[in-house]
């Protein structure tokens, strides 16, 4: 069941690698409740030779789960998710990792602990969760083990050696395990119709936006898994950049976001923005944040979903027209041998999506004047007053939160 709620929480290749090793290491419900026909002849050999591999990790497993809360806080903040729900996502699965793969009785007290805490559960409907998640985690790992096996054994391999992942091998992992993902979440989903009829109105909306949360963060790796299936991971994607076997290794990788020295270093909500302006892929993500900092009823988010599928629309006009050659000046600012080629197509692929930040801009002056009812605007006037004083003198053009420092970008790029 734990390993469930790595499929469902983290969405990322390798968080589905390591659910898939966590349930083929201390899921005995797999020999014990599947009938032996139903299994492959030599699945319990590939099971026994993960239990060998993992073995080295899971005896220093003090350390290595020191460096995996490192590497979700790096992720989670890297990434945007910093809402009330994504900080209970991660606090949850920090506190699981704080337990070994073979330690599958304690993760499991953990993450009930952990509901119990967010919703006020009661043993029967944690009863519920519990039955529901194993079966759930049991039928989906039955159904894909010969995709989940080869990804898990391999990364399993690797960081026994103490070898780093490499982006060829994210590169499998993501062609290997990508048509699973939706499917991954569809049996969260069931066992969320499973429990809600149980459930009073405080925590039918607590789980509202948990879920709203959770899917997000599933549509943004849906878009890094296409990216990494080209081959263009880097270990800051999983937050790994700190780990002593990548030491050697990280040099050869474009540090993201980075900033001179003495700059202010931007906060989540700003490399979010950022983001947004730089790649229409966000825009979702961006608005979805927008939608809930201001706590918009249902009215204000279908507005605000309007307004994003017009801008989406232009948007995407625009790259019919020009995406061929943003996407060759962006691939020659990468791979052309002269630092002045690059240099040179960097500056033109900037130049290429310039028009794309400047529909984003509108979509945020849209945001700001047809949504937000009065209150509202007066707290984004609060937000950007106070954001403009804690970023005095930043590099980013955006300001502190996600629907703040706006007027500073268009000041700068329009």
């Amino acid at each position: 069941m734990t390993n469930s709620l790595f499929l469902f929480e983290r969405r990322s290749v390798a968080a589905i690698m390591f659910a898939a090793a966590v349930f083929l290491l201390a899921g005995q419900a797999v020999a014990d409740d599947k009938p032996a026909k139903q299994s492959s002849p030599n699945m319990f050999d590939q099971i026994r030779m993960l239990q060998d591999q993992a073995k080295s990790i899971s005896d220093n497993w003090s350390i290595e789960a020191m460096r995996i809360k490192e590497a979700h806080n790096i992720m989670f903040q890297r990434n945007g998710w910093t809402s009330e729900s994504d900080l209970f996502a991660l606090n949850l699965i920090n506190d699981i990792s704080s337990y070994g793969p073979f330690d599958a009785q304690a993760r499991e007290g953990a993450f009930l602990r952990g509901l119990e805490s967010r919703y006020g559960f009661s043993q029967g409907q944690l009863d519920i969760v519990n039955d529901e998640m194993r079966n759930e985690s049991m039928m989906f790992t039955m159904k894909h083990f010969d995709k989940l096996m080869p990804v898990a054994l391999e990364a399993v391999q690797a960081k026994a050696a103490g070898e780093p992942f490499t982006p060829e091998m994210v590169a499998r992992w993501s062609q290997q395990l990508s048509p699973v993902m939706d499917e991954a979440l569809e049996g969260l989903d069931r066992v969320r119709s499973k429990i809600e009829p149980t459930m009073d109105e405080s925590q039918k909306e607590i789980m509202l936006k948990d879920m709203a949360a959770i899917q997000r963060r599933h549509d943004h790796v849906k878009t890094q898994v296409e990216k990494w299936k080209r081959g263009e991971w880097t270990p800051y994607d999983f937050g790994v950049e700190n780990y002593p076997e990548y030491a050697s290794v990280i040099g050869d990788y474009p540090r993201p976001g980075a900033v001179s020295a003495g700059a202010n270093v931007p906060t989540p909500e700003q490399m979010s923005f950022e983001a947004a302006r730089r790649d229409m892929s966000q825009w979702e993500k961006y608005v979805a944040e927008f939608v809930n900092k201001y706590e918009c009823d249902e009215k204000q988010r279908n507005a605000a979903n309007g307004i994003l599928k017009d801008c989406e629309s232009e948007a995407a006009k625009y790259l019919a027209a020009n995406g061929e050659d943003l996407e060759y000046n962006e691939r020659r600012a990468k791979e052309s041998p002269s630092k002045r080629k690059r240099a040179y197509h960097a500056k033109k692929a900037d130049e290429l999506r310039r028009p794309i930040g400047k529909i984003f801009d509108r979509l945020c002056r849209r945001l700001e004047s047809s949504v937000l009812n009065r209150d509202q605007r007066r707290q984004l006037a609060k937000d950007k007053s106070k954001s403009s004083g804690q970023g005095k003198g930043s590099s980013s053009a955006a300001s502190g939160s996600a629907a703040s420092g706006k007027t500073a970008s268009r000041t700068s790029h329009e």
